[in-house]
């Protein structure tokens, strides 16, 4: 008996998250990347184009980046089903008054939050949890992530 797999389409902000949701979604997500390689996260909007690969999204990991507040209410408007998840969840937020401004969100966090192993652990668990919310039966591969995460961490 042939089996269809379900490809989950999702929608990340930066490319960082595009490995982590690649690595823990494998064969079952097929991710795309709100921020083009070589543009500026912290200055970035999208344009209509952009916008409509969003609609073709299930699910957006979002980060924290400033866009991300203004493009939300016009997301959610056009596209109500859009499964929208904060990637800050969880995680102990390092709040930085005086460093580089462009390197923070809107309440002066330091937004290179995946840097940190037990950060993007919990990162991890939170993309199993919303992608296992939209598609139940899939399997997701967040322990061998977590394995690999480890061996490189020690």
């Amino acid at each position: 008996m042939l089996s269809l797999l379900l490809v989950l389409k999702v929608l990340v902000t930066l490319s960082p998250y595009q490995f982590l949701v690649e690595e823990i979604g494998g064969e079952g997500v097929e991710v795309s990347v709100l921020v083009p390689p070589g543009v500026s996260g912290h200055t970035y909007e999208p344009t209509p184009k952009e916008m409509l690969k969003v609609g073709q999204s299930a699910v957006w990991f979002r980060m924290g980046e400033s866009f991300e507040d203004k493009v939300l209410p016009v997301l959610k408007h056009s596209h109500p089903d859009l499964l929208v998840v904060d990637l800050r969840e969880g995680i102990s937020l390092i709040y930085d008054h005086h460093g580089c401004p462009h390197c923070r969100g809107a309440g002066s966090e330091d937004l290179h939050f995946w840097l940190s192993p037990k950060n993007l652990a919990q990162q991890g668990k939170t993309i199993e949890a919303a992608l296992h919310k939209l598609s139940p039966d899939q399997t997701f591969h967040l322990k061998e992530f977590l394995k690999k995460l480890s061996e490189v961490n020690n």
